[in-house]
């Protein structure tokens, strides 16, 4: 029986391993191109905040798993991710960052928790083309009711 958990539990371990993408500076730009939201983690391996990090990390790709428009990846800075790390400024470790269709928007800042940085990336859901009709509505009323404001009487008589 407790082979058998341990078996259970090494497989979940899999798993949440393999929702975080491990890229390459030869597949960095490629891969991110098409994503409509990616945060990349540069780490260093020895680094013992990215390691403190890691697992609220992956297990933040587990909860967005289902959301195939978001994207968790990392990127070594001292292996096969040197000259992305460079290009992109990274000096100290962990640093997350924000890419959208491949296209560098800023550092994550959030809270270094997996419930954090899923409803981060959650809040980054693009917004519908049209507006709700309240909100329409709502700016059609502001319009009328500002378009033509009252003239304004003057704060002092300059008559004399």
């Amino acid at each position: 029986m407790q082979y058998s958990v341990f078996l259970v539990l090494l497989g979940s371990v899999a798993v949440n391993c393999d929702a975080v993408f491990q890229l390459t500076d030869n597949d960095f730009d490629q891969y991110m191109k098409d994503k409509e939201a990616m945060l990349v983690e540069f780490y260093a391996p020895w680094c013992s905040d990215c390691k403190r990090l890691e697992p609220k990390y992956e297990s933040a790709a587990s909860i967005l798993g289902a959301k195939k428009k978001f994207v968790l990846a990392k990127i070594d800075c001292f292996g096969t991710g040197m000259a992305t790390c460079r290009k992109f400024g990274v000096r100290s470790w962990p640093q997350v960052k924000l890419f959208k269709y491949g296209k560098y928007e800023g550092e994550y800042y959030g809270a270094e928790d997996a419930y954090a940085i899923a409803a981060f990336m959650d809040g980054l859901v693009s917004q519908p083309e049209t507006q709700p009709a309240a909100v329409q509505d709502a700016q059609a009323y502001n319009q009328a009711q500002y378009a033509n404001p009252a003239p304004a009487a003057p704060l002092y008589n300059t008559a004399g």
